[in-house]
């Protein structure tokens, strides 16, 4: 008996010395972190993906909400997301993405933000990053709408965007709201015209193209909140020649047409089920050339809209510029090109690619080129590398 209480006894004490231990371990968890970085940090989670065919390369979207939704109750949103960017930066460096931009990426952070308001509800919003296409914003909003709607709910919601830190923060914040008004109020032409309405109430007039107007003729395009495991084919709206130009073309406000046509090139480049390629931007640019409703800011928007999109496209910075480079002979339609491929581009590669979008021009015209386009800032200068 004396024997068996000892070895209770020892039983105890070891039980008494692991939770004393780990007590310790978690009471020095920021001065272990800080001597050994990345210590406790868990593997970096591989993204599951649906389908390895190159251009049709999707993300399991059930999967990684549920992933993200149980590491965000585990660790916490800001630890989360830490391991998040890790996850998609993993992804990006995937041979199977070589030639994919970074759309699988948007995807995946889709799924982190639907996971945060699952779990933290609006306060999650504060864990939201702007990498990868604000993804995080759409998949958020897009949940978030759904539960407070668009009456007294929007103005409620785009007060978080307005309490945003800074400019690029707030307008990338009323841009996944858009998202999510279209989303609640349909696909509709009408539904658009009410979701825009919706917008015009909830923001700035000066946010309206990039912020929560751009959000909604984005969704209405390429309807990213349809998405899901159960759909069989891709939600981007029907592309034909016949209706290329809509629903810019049924609109009659100047406002919402240039807001409209900066987003179209984006749906343009959804239908080639090609890779992207310098080429490729020529023969979309020739679309912004004959809209037959434009004018001066109209075919201008157009082209930023095609800078705007190719980054997402195209993996190599050099191609990006070169792609702006075949758009047109026209300096300041490619100069607006690279502006916004700028913004979705690392500080280096805008620098060190600048000369290649003026590719084929030579003399004087050259030299316009290369000065403007040294000149040239990003559409908005509060992106760093780090955010994409």
């Amino acid at each position: 008996m004396f024997a068996y209480n000892r070895i209770r006894l020892r039983v105890l004490a070891g039980a008494v010395l692991v939770v004393v231990g780990a007590a310790l371990l978690l009471a020095l968890r920021p001065e272990l972190e800080a001597l050994a970085p990345g210590m406790f940090k868990a593997p970096v989670h591989d993204i599951q993906l649906k389908d390895a065919t190159p251009g049709h390369i999707t993300v399991n979207v059930t999967a990684e909400t549920a992933y993200w939704e149980a590491r965000i109750q585990a660790v916490g949103d800001t630890a989360a997301h830490a391991e998040f960017l890790a996850s998609a930066e993993k992804l990006s460096h995937s041979p199977l993405l070589a030639s994919e931009g970074t759309q699988p990426e948007h995807t995946a952070t889709h799924t982190f933000g639907e996971a945060l308001y699952k779990v933290e509800g609006l306060k999650g919003i504060n864990a939201c990053g702007p990498e990868y296409g604000q993804g995080c914003l759409h998949g958020f909003f897009g949940l978030a709408v759904q539960d407070y709607g668009v009456e007294a709910g929007v103005a409620q919601l785009s007060a978080l965007c307005a309490a945003e830190k800074d400019e690029y923060s707030r307008i990338s914040c009323e841009h996944g709201l858009g998202h999510g008004i279209l989303s609640y109020l349909g696909y509709s032409f009408t539904d658009l015209l009410d979701a825009l309405s919706v917008c015009g109430r909830a923001e700035p007039a000066s946010d309206f193209a990039q912020g929560c107007g751009g959000g909604a003729f984005m969704e209405y395009n390429i309807r990213f909140l349809l998405l899901s495991d159960s759909t069989s084919t891709s939600p981007v709206r029907q592309f034909s020649t016949d209706t290329m130009y809509e629903p810019c073309a049924q609109l009659s406000s100047d406002t919402y047409r240039e807001a409209c046509m900066f987003w179209q090139p984006l749906w343009w480049f959804s239908s080639p089920a090609v890779a992207v390629t310098p080429s490729v931007a020529a023969h979309i640019a020739t679309y912004c050339d004959a809209v037959p409703f434009a004018s001066a800011s109209t075919t201008l928007a157009c082209f930023e809209g095609i800078g705007y999109v190719l980054p997402q496209k195209i993996s190599s910075p050099e191609n990006v510029a070169r792609s702006c480079a075949a758009v047109s002979d026209n300096i300041t339609y490619r100069i607006a090109c690279w502006s916004y491929a700028e913004e979705n581009l690392p500080v280096a590669a805008r620098v060190t690619n600048s000369s290649f979008v003026c590719s084929g021009l030579s003399g004087t015209l050259e030299s316009a080129c290369l000065t403007e386009a040294a000149q040239a800032p990003a559409a908005t200068d509060t992106v760093s590398p780090e955010d994409f």
